[in-house]
């Protein structure tokens, strides 16, 4: 039997620095692999955000050509603009072949060609 026991010096600290350097690789293998879950969660939320912008940017697109269409096919309405001012005038009736406008911005439509009298300017169906 053994009577006594001693731990070598040199072999203790060489143990010791290897559980140091194994514990400093765990303590930056933690860090690069949270840095990375961070990182995959950020471009995931800006992803998640791209197409969450890009539906909605489609659904407003959707709704503005069917507001369009109601209201200048089913409703038989058109925006006219007055070449002369630049002034626009929303949801006319558009089944007349004329519309004009004068100085007191009073409107007139007809299927005449002629102006209604002097003063009145024929507006222009806006694109």
């Amino acid at each position: 039997m053994v009577a006594s026991f001693t731990i070598d010096p040199d072999w203790q600290a060489a143990q010791q620095n290897l559980a140091r350097q194994f514990s400093q690789i765990v303590e930056q293998t933690n860090q690069i692999v949270s840095h990375a879950i961070i990182e995959n969660g950020r471009k995931l939320a800006a992803t998640s955000d791209a197409i969450f912008a890009a539906g909605q940017a489609r659904s407003q697109a959707t709704t503005d050509a069917i507001d369009h269409y109601d209201r200048y096919a089913v409703r038989g309405t058109a925006d006219f603009v007055n070449p002369e001012t630049g002034t626009t005038y929303y949801n006319l009736d558009n089944s007349y072949a004329h519309t004009y406008v004068n100085g007191d911005n009073e409107i007139r439509q007809s299927d005449q060609p002629a102006p209604p009298g002097e003063g009145w300017t024929e507006m222009k169906v806006t694109p």
